[in-house]
C-alpha cells in the first residue's frame, strides 16, 4: 500500500492517529517498534514517557471495511471506542484506529457519504500551530474523479481533489451552513469548557446514528476486543472551534 513515508513497506499493519501521523507500533512479525526499529520515530506521551513507532503522513488504497469497536477496559483503565477503517490495495492492508470523539474520526465521517467506495483514496492527517497561533488538527481525503470534490491548488504539488463535508457548505462570506440535521452549535459558547464538551457529545452521537443510518450493509459494524490507545501530548490550546 502506498504510504506517506519512507520508513516501512510493510504487507499488514495495524494504526492509530497521534501528532498528525499515522503512527505504526507494531512490526508486521509481532514485535514491539523500539529505539532499535529501522526508522522508527521518538515522541513523548502525556506523561512525558517516550513512545516509538513508524509514522506516516497518508494512506492510500480502497477502503475495504468500517466497524465500531468498543474499548472495554485495559489495566482498570477505560479505553476509548472506536471505529476501524481498513484501508487495502494490490499489495497490503493496514487498519486504522480513530477514536470516536477525535477530530480525525469527525472530519472522516463527514466526507464518508461523499467517498466513492469503489475508487482508491488518499487520506492525509494533520496537527500543527498555524501563524495565528490557532491549533489546527484533522483529516482530509483526496478521491480524484469524484464529482462530490473541491479541487485545491498547491505551490509544490499537482491540484488534489478533496472530497467534500456531506453535512457542511461553505457559502461565500466564509460562514458554514450546516446539513442533513448535522449539529450546527451556532448558540454555543465556545470559551464555556462544559458547552464545548456538550456540543462535542452531539456531534459524535449524530454522526455515529448517521454512520449506522447510511452504512447499513456495506460495513461491517462488529464490536471487538480492546485494545490499547495512545494519547499524544497536544501543543498549546484548544483545537480550532467551531467545525
Amino acid at each position: 500500500m502506498a504510504k506517506g513515508s519512507n520508513n516501512s513497506t510493510n504487507p499488514k499493519s495495524y494504526m492509530k492517529v497521534a501528532f498528525g501521523r499515522f503512527r505504526q507500533k507494531q512490526t508486521e512479525d509481532g514485535k514491539k517498534v523500539d529505539e532499535n526499529t529501522p526508522g522508527a520515530i521518538k515522541r513523548e506521551d502525556q506523561q512525558g514517557k517516550p513512545t516509538w513507532a513508524i509514522e506516516f503522513g497518508w494512506l492510500s488504497g480502497k477502503i475495504e471495511n468500517i466497524y465500531y469497536k468498543e474499548g472495554g477496559e485495559f489495566e482498570g483503565k477505560k479505553m476509548k471506542n472506536t471505529f476501524e477503517v481498513i484501508i487495502v490495495d494490490a499489495m497490503d492492508k493496514d487498519q486504522v484506529s480513530f477514536a470516536e470523539d477525535s477530530r480525525e474520526w469527525f472530519a472522516f465521517a463527514k466526507v464518508l457519504p461523499n467517498i466513492m467506495l469503489d475508487k482508491e483514496v488518499k487520506i492525509k492527517v494533520y496537527d500543527y500551530i498555524a501563524k495565528d497561533k490557532s491549533h489546527k488538527k484533522g483529516l482530509v481525503v483526496e478521491q480524484n474523479d469524484n464529482p462530490n470534490t473541491t479541487k485545491r491548488e498547491s505551490k509544490n504539488y499537482d491540484s488534489v481533489f478533496v472530497v467534500n463535508s456531506f453535512y457542511e457548505k461553505w457559502n461565500e462570506d466564509k460562514t458554514v451552513t450546516y446539513l442533513h440535521g448535522f449539529p450546527s452549535g451556532k448558540d454555543v459558547n465556545w470559551k464555556d469548557e462544559d458547552e464545548r464538551t456538550i456540543y462535542l457529545m452531539q456531534v459524535k452521537k449524530f454522526l455515529k446514528s448517521e454512520f449506522n443510518r447510511l452504512f447499513p450493509e456495506n460495513f461491517n459494524q462488529q464490536h471487538s476486543d480492546i485494545d490499547i490507545t495512545e494519547t499524544p501530548t497536544t501543543p498549546g490550546q484548544d483545537d480550532d472551534l467551531p467545525f
